[in-house]
C-alpha cells in the first residue's frame, strides 16, 4: 500500500518528483519492476502493487531530471525487455516508456539506437499488407 501513497504524492507535484529522483527513487523503482519482467503477479494485491509501481514511475518521469536518471539506469532497455515478454507488466512498461520519451531527445535517440521500434510495432498493430503487384 506504500506504492499507492507514493503514486498519489508524485502525481502533478514537481517538488516531490524532483526529490524522489534525487534520493534514488527512480533506480529503486526500476529494480522493483525488474522482478516482474518475466513473472506474473500471483494475487490481486500483487497485481495492484505492480500497477502502482508503474504509476509511480510514470509520475516521476514527468521531471526532466528523472528522465535523465532513467536513461542512465538503462530503464529504456528494461522497459523494452519487459514489453518483449508480454506479461502483466508490459502495459505499465509501455506507459513508462511513453513518459520517458516525452520531450526528451536523448531518450528518444537511445530508443532508436536499441531498435525499440522493432519491439513496439508488433504490439501496436499487424504488419501492413504487401503493395499490389
Amino acid at each position: 500500500y506504500a506504492t499507492e501513497l507514493l503514486a498519489v504524492l508524485l502525481q502533478q507535484n514537481a517538488p516531490n518528483q524532483a526529490l524522489f529522483g534525487e534520493e534514488g527513487g527512480v533506480l529503486a523503482l526500476l529494480t522493483a519492476t525488474s522482478y516482474y519482467k518475466r513473472r506474473e503477479p500471483q494475487a490481486l494485491e500483487e497485481a495492484e502493487l505492480v500497477e502502482n509501481m508503474y504509476d509511480c514511475l510514470c509520475s516521476a518521469l514527468h521531471a526532466p531530471a528523472n528522465q535523465t536518471l532513467f536513461l542512465k539506469a538503462e530503464g529504456i532497455e528494461l522497459m523494452i525487455l519487459t514489453l518483449k515478454e508480454r506479461r502483466f507488466a508490459a502495459q505499465g512498461a509501455l506507459r513508462a516508456l511513453s513518459a520517458s520519451l516525452a520531450r526528451n531527445g536523448a531518450n528518444c535517440e537511445r530508443f532508436v539506437d536499441i531498435r525499440g521500434f522493432k519491439t513496439l510495432f508488433p504490439l501496436v498493430g499487424a504488419a501492413p499488407p504487401p503493395p499490389p503487384a
